[in-house]
């Protein structure tokens, strides 16, 4: 700030604008409220311009790998007559999405005791395999021998171990007694069925171990799924031990991925479909990037030189229902075809 000692002009000089400014802040000071110019008559009144929100249009297209491995983990111990049953009474619910979508699969089987040597991570076989040690999609009546290979029986340990097991069969036995079942290439779902915790306490690896081996295990995460059909936390009814409560499967399910279903469940025809789904890449729900004004939500899929359009709502086939937590929609009872095209149009929520 300049001072008035730093003003080298006359005095006379410095007294007549001293005074001229003065008098500007005298008048400033002094002026009404009421005198104000009016912006308005020389620029126009100010507007406030009508907001619309935008439209939202999201495609999708349904893939499939190419390639996929399935690891059926399953408890043969005392409790598991009736869920075994259950498990290869659905397999047809599972196996029918592979079989349409899926060139080249392969499903094993391995059980969740790891005391007895024949058993402990070792692919099992049955009869009518002729040796080999999974299904692949060469295998003749892949329903019918399932359901041989799935009923493991009643006699294995009571101290069940699947992380043990799947593990043991996927890392450690991998190039000797389960060759040939794990691809590098393929994606893997790994199905996990046991009415009990499991045991496998640290070996050969922990459970927070087991996540980051199976997170890891391919080129993205999301190649790899583990299912888990198990005891849900608290029980299936009061009086049932937490020791048979499956939170460790749950923890790795929430961790990796999956489905988590009820082993106290009556009919699996829904989650073996979940998981055959899951297992073949096929979509039946998808995300929405915005959050959609829900009444204008328009879903559309084209497959070939058909258009199919959807409605909100419960129904048997051409449906969807939108799910706000989730921000997704979901058909209900309809699966797009690999390749078809999933369009999802709509107005964006204000302030989105």
């Amino acid at each position: 700030m300049l001072s008035l000692s730093t003003i080298s002009a006359p005095k006379s000089s410095a007294l007549k604008v001293f005074s001229l400014i003065v008098g500007l802040s005298l008048t400033v000071g002094c002026q009404s409220e009421n005198n104000l110019i009016n912006i308005g008559d020389r620029w126009g009144e100010p507007t406030v311009p009508t907001l619309h929100s935008p439209y939202q249009s999201e495609r999708f297209v349904q893939t499939t790998p190419s390639e996929v491995d399935v690891l059926f983990v399953v408890d043969n111990s005392c409790s598991m007559t009736e869920e075994q049953a259950a498990l290869t009474n659905n397999f047809d619910r599972f196996i029918g999405y592979i079989l349409d979508s899926v060139p080249d699969w392969r499903v094993g089987l391995v059980t969740t005791d790891m005391d007895n040597w024949n058993q402990a991570g070792r692919l099992q076989s049955t009869y009518s395999m002729q040796g080999q040690k999974f299904l692949d999609h060469a295998t003749p009546d892949p329903v019918g021998t399932f359901q041989e290979l799935g009923m493991v029986g009643i006699n294995g340990s009571w101290y069940e171990k699947g992380l043990a097991a799947s593990y043991t069969a996927l890392e450690l036995l991998r190039n000797n007694d389960n060759s040939g079942f794990y691809r590098e290439s393929a994606e893997l779902a790994v199905v996990l069925i046991s009415d009990e915790n499991d045991w496998t306490q640290n070996y050969p690896i922990s459970t927070n171990e087991y996540i980051n081996w199976l997170r890891n295990l391919k080129p993205s995460s999301s190649m790899v799924s583990f299912s888990s059909i198990v005891t849900p936390d608290g029980g299936c009814g009061p009086n049932m031990s937490p020791d048979m409560w499956g939170l460790e499967y749950l923890a790795v399910t929430e961790a990796v991925g999956g489905q988590a279903w009820s082993i106290c469940e009556g009919d699996w025809s829904e989650v073996m479909e979940e998981i055959g789904l899951l297992a073949a890449g096929l979509q039946t729900e998808f995300y929405l990037a915005r959050l959609p004004v829900q009444d204008s939500i328009e879903v559309t899929v084209k497959d070939g030189r058909t258009l199919y359009t959807f409605g909100e709502g419960s129904c048997d086939y051409e449906c969807y229902t939108y799910d706000p937590v989730r921000n997704s929609i979901k058909f209900n009872g309809f699966v797009p075809n690999p390749e078809a095209e999933i369009n999802i149009d709509y107005e964006v929520l204000a302030g989105q």
